[in-house]
């Protein structure tokens, strides 16, 4: 049997070791902050602890800040890292500020082809300077620059993204809608058109999408209209060249003249044009399935070719008539 006064010995020994473990444990201090002041927060906060501890420390930003680094006697840039405590420790968690984006325009309504003034000016940068600014409009375009200016060239709703990056390379983006609104609706009246025998055929359906793509709504009798353009437009077969019952291979194509006229809605004239394309020219009409097919595709290039100059010039009369402030 174990007496009492062996066990009174062991107790004095477990004491005696308890005692003597305790007082060879080294502790060390840890001291943590933040660059610079104010950015955010370490925790633990600083304190002291037994060798060999490992401490977990989370760096955590302030609003507006991101966490880039420790420095001291850890470095390492991702948060929380976990230190061991082998001796006195001095740790610094290190913050940045990236940029913050802020977009404004003249105005968020606009007509096709009207310019619209974008500007960043009230990017901010709290601990750094902004080195560049670069703008996607959302139609496919870019630019680069505090203030830019753009105009979009068909109807719809455009997001414009602005991305501003500061010299940590650190950046954001902000974004804002930009609306096109048409310069008004146009009703197409053709006044007489001819084509060879007699058929009849017109170019109104390529003058519509000319005017659609310039911002203005081409009438289908479903709304009203501010503005009539009357079209009257002749072709006329040229000399043909060739064996009877064969291909044509070359010639004179078609001859063409079209009097355009745009007239208000109270029947103001507004613009008057009269286009010919009668000089003669070649074409060839061996990839066409008939001479028909491949005199119409020669007369609608000629047209196109030679009323692209005066329908330029009736646009602009038709926007500056039609036109009142858009609501922005």
């Amino acid at each position: 049997m174990v007496t009492k006064r062996v066990i009174r010995i062991l107790l004095m020994f477990l004491t005696t070791t308890m005692l003597l473990t305790l007082a060879c444990t080294a502790q060390y201090t840890l001291t943590t902050s933040v660059s610079p002041s104010g950015s955010g927060g370490v925790t633990p906060a600083s304190g002291t602890y037994d060798e060999g501890t490992e401490v977990a420390l989370n760096a955590t930003p302030a609003t507006g800040w991101v966490f880039s680094e420790w420095s001291g006697d850890a470095t390492d840039s991702s948060s929380p890292i976990t230190i061991t405590m082998d001796g006195n420790k001095s740790v610094t968690a290190m913050f940045k500020a990236p940029p913050i984006a802020e977009i404004s325009a003249d105005s968020t309504t606009v007509r096709v082809g009207e310019e619209v003034s974008f500007n960043a000016n009230s990017s901010t940068d709290l601990d750094n300077y902004i080195v560049s600014y670069e703008w996607d409009f959302g139609d496919g375009n870019t630019a680069s620059g505090r203030t830019v200016t753009h105009n979009y060239s068909r109807l719809g709703t455009y997001t414009a993204k602005l991305t501003v990056t500061d010299s940590d390379g650190l950046s954001d983006t902000t974004e804002m809608k930009i609306s096109t609104i048409p310069w008004g609706v146009i009703k197409i009246e053709v006044a007489s058109s001819s084509w060879l025998n007699d058929t009849s055929y017109m170019n109104s359906d390529i003058i519509a999408e000319m005017l659609e793509s310039q911002g203005f709504v081409v009438y289908d009798g479903s709304n009203d209209y501010d503005a009539t353009l009357d079209i009257n437009y002749h072709e006329k077969q040229g000399q043909l060249y060739g064996p009877t019952g064969q291909w044509v291979i070359s010639g004179h194509g078609t001859n063409i003249s079209c009097r355009i006229s745009l007239y208000d809605k109270a029947g103001t004239p507004l613009h008057k044009k009269m286009i010919t394309a009668t000089t003669s020219h070649s074409v060839d009409c061996t990839s066409f399935s008939s001479i028909d097919e491949c005199l119409r595709a020669d007369a609608q290039k000629q047209f196109n070719d030679s009323f692209n100059d005066s329908f330029d010039d009736m646009i602009e009369i038709a926007r500056e008539a039609l036109s009142s402030p858009p609501n922005s």
